[in-house]
């Protein structure tokens, strides 16, 4: 699942990934008639789900993209971004397409989160909005102060240029999400059948595994640019000892 946007024309544009097999893409879709129907679709890119990883840690990444729309009457009037986790080199980066012509035609997609090349963590909840002055902010979910693969802190960065060149990124999450020394994410073997007698081991089967989106936050997260230019980004973490939805201001310069 995906979000969606409307262009300055009306034009309603929605991304999301298809599954076909045998492997996945990023797809945008577009209606000129206000969604009755749908009359076109492009692909973006490959696509690797980031939220799984064979042998590693399971369910610790989200996979959902994320499109923004440059709203203003500038130079980038209606180009399009579109930010999502990847996980085609092995570990889960956030990568980034353009669009310039509402979605029918993409750039090489780039990856665009700043973590050195010998971190092998994973980078994963991008979120995009575009400010009155056509500044792109990107934030996600960033590990590379948890080496155990399973904390996460918050960065962002920005674009002046239209999406060409990212700022490096700064941590706008003061504590972040962390989690005691030894926690791991494993598999949880198959249901019990719900039948009479297997309800007390069901029960305990239950209380007894991890829920994933204890480790990636669920699916939430979000980026928006208020009246003023300032971008306002929302996350979960755990620093209270429970997961709480958090909030910073950031002003791009």
């Amino acid at each position: 699942m995906g979000n969606a946007i409307v262009a300055s024309d009306g034009t309603l544009i929605g991304v999301y990934v298809e599954s076909i097999s045998p492997g996945s893409s990023i797809q945008a879709i577009w209606s000129i008639d206000g969604g009755t129907t749908l009359v076109g679709s492009s692909k973006i890119d490959d696509y690797v789900a980031g939220g799984e990883r064979k042998g590693a840690i399971l369910g610790n990444a989200n996979a959902e993209p994320a499109l923004a729309i440059d709203a203003t009457s500038g130079r980038f009037k209606d180009r399009l971004y579109v930010v999502w986790p990847d996980r085609r080199s092995g570990h889960s980066h956030v990568f980034f397409a353009i669009s310039q012509d509402k979605g029918r035609t993409w750039s090489a997609a780039r990856r665009i989160n700043d973590n050195p090349p010998s971190d092998t963590t994973d980078q994963f909840m991008p979120e995009i909005a575009v400010n009155r002055d056509g500044v792109v902010g990107v934030m996600w979910y960033d590990r590379r102060e948890h080496p155990d693969n399973l904390g996460w802190h918050v960065r962002f960065a920005a674009s002046f240029d239209g999406g060409a060149r990212f700022t490096s990124s700064v941590r706008i999450s003061e504590r972040g999400a962390s989690f005691p020394p030894g926690t791991t994410r494993e598999k949880r073997p198959p249901a019990l059948s719900p039948t009479a007698d297997d309800q007390e081991r069901l029960k305990a089967q239950i209380d007894a595994g991890r829920d994933s989106f204890m480790f990636m936050g669920g699916d939430t997260a979000g980026l928006v640019a208020d009246a003023l230019g300032i971008f306002h980004a929302a996350w979960v973490d755990n620093r209270t000892g429970v997961p709480q939805l958090w909030t910073a201001t950031v002003n791009v310069r």
